[in-house]
């Protein structure tokens, strides 16, 4: 973490675990950072393969205990959200082929190496985690990558990771595969904990949709005093010094957005 940090000219600290989370401009910049330090042309890849539960926060449970493929499918399109803003995920269904289309906006801010390692840490994250769901590696007939195609020797090792049919140059990443793979039951599924995990990942999406609309010193405060908290203390004095502000400046900052210290601690 601190070559990386030093590589892209961050703080020391920039990637330490306690960061909430990184913009998509930033885990851009650290794929192609990581390919140029590992002096690894297949790091999106070999990221992707890396994928577990913890890739997919708090959804990744709600899906777990999903009783079929389909029904992961279907809270994945519902919480995506919730674990990253790289793109989204859509199904089709025709003549008994199922095509999951993975839509990304980023790719035309991308250099083209960028561009690779971003879809491939995606598309080998999604094929090891349901794989890891499913207790097995499901059969794919083919996958589609927007990107020109490769050189040899990584379009070996997409035929190695994807399966032998891969196509280059689509509009949008893709896998496709036989859509009786949907309702496949998952192995040790407790259908029970679904609604439960589904309440909790509701209040998540509605936190993270109203800090994505909410002025940034709101945003800032909540996070801090929800810090502060787990030490058992939270008082304005404190969270203003730990942003750097006077408590006067917090105050009236916190006015200006349309709320005080009070109402967002409560």
């Amino acid at each position: 973490p601190v070559r990386l940090s030093a590589h892209l000219g961050w703080p020391a600290d920039a990637l330490e675990p306690a960061r909430d989370s990184l913009t998509v401009a930033e885990y851009i910049a650290l794929l192609g950072a990581g390919d140029q330090l590992a002096r690894d042309p297949l790091f999106g890849l070999h990221t992707g393969l890396h994928a577990r539960l913890s890739t997919y926060p708090f959804y990744g449970l709600v899906v777990c205990a999903c009783t079929t493929l389909r029904a992961a499918f279907v809270q994945t399109r519902r919480y995506e959200g919730l674990a990253h803003d790289l793109g989204r995920s859509r199904l089709d269904e025709r003549g008994g082929i199922a095509t999951y289309y993975w839509d990304t906006p980023w790719l035309p801010a991308c250099t083209p190496t960028q561009a690779r390692h971003l879809v491939d840490s995606v598309l080998a994250g999604i094929l090891t985690f349901v794989s890891w769901l499913a207790h097995e590696r499901l059969p794919v007939r083919e996958i589609g990558l927007p990107y020109p195609e490769p050189d040899a020797t990584i379009r070996a090792a997409h035929a190695q990771v994807f399966g032998p049919a891969v196509v280059y140059g689509v509009p949008a990443a893709y896998g496709r595969f036989d859509a009786a793979l949907l309702d496949r039951p998952v192995p040790n599924a407790d259908g029970s904990m679904l609604k439960v995990l589904q309440r909790h990942a509701d209040e998540l999406l509605a936190a993270r949709l109203r800090e994505t609309s909410e002025p940034r010193v709101v945003t800032d405060v909540r996070r801090e005093i929800a810090a502060q908290l787990a030490s058992d203390r939270a008082r304005v004095d404190d969270v203003a010094a730990a942003l750097a502000l006077s408590t006067r400046t917090l105050q009236r900052k916190l006015a200006e957005a349309g709320t005080n210290f009070q109402a967002v601690h409560d």
